[in-house]
């Protein structure tokens, strides 16, 4: 057995022998004569205890869990929040009742906006307060002249 295979066989195996195959056991008896190989083993008798410590310092006692999952039985959970679009569900049934009046104020804005938008009374009402409107010719309906004439409310061109 070489060095490198027995180095191998510790970081699989660990330095504890008796974890070891029976057949590799009697090899690694062999590797005891080489300096190397014994302080190879060393070392990972040394990383092995560490673990080990470290493990049963990391543990805790059954004791204190019980004791502290009893005192979270014993509690009642605190309010929890409601999901974003909870009050789009429920209507006028859940406590948001209050919010449906402003939906029905932006929907009855935003389809005033749209009608007065597309009527004519937008323009009835630049006129009558005297703006100062360009008029363009009625046989002049192309689409450049709508694109890059001005304005007929403003005045403003492109």
């Amino acid at each position: 057995m070489t060095v490198s295979r027995f180095q191998r066989l510790i970081d699989v195996w660990s330095s504890d022998l008796s974890r070891w195959p029976a057949r590799e056991q009697a090899f690694a008896e062999r590797m005891f004569a080489d300096p190397v190989a014994r302080a190879l083993l060393d070392q990972a008798k040394m990383l092995d205890q560490a673990i080990s410590r470290a493990e049963m310092a990391a543990k805790i006692p059954d004791q204190a869990v019980h004791r502290v999952l009893a005192g979270l039985r014993s509690r009642r959970l605190p309010p929890q929040r409601q999901p974003l679009l909870s009050h789009w569900r429920g209507g006028a049934a859940t406590n948001h009742w209050v919010t449906w009046p402003r939906f029905a104020a932006l929907a009855c804005g935003a389809t005033l906006g749209v009608v007065v938008g597309l009527s004519s009374l937008g323009m009835r009402m630049a006129t009558s307060l005297d703006l100062n409107l360009t008029q363009t010719a009625a046989t002049d309906t192309d689409l450049s002249s709508s694109l890059f004439d001005a304005d007929s409310v403003t005045g403003l061109g492109p």
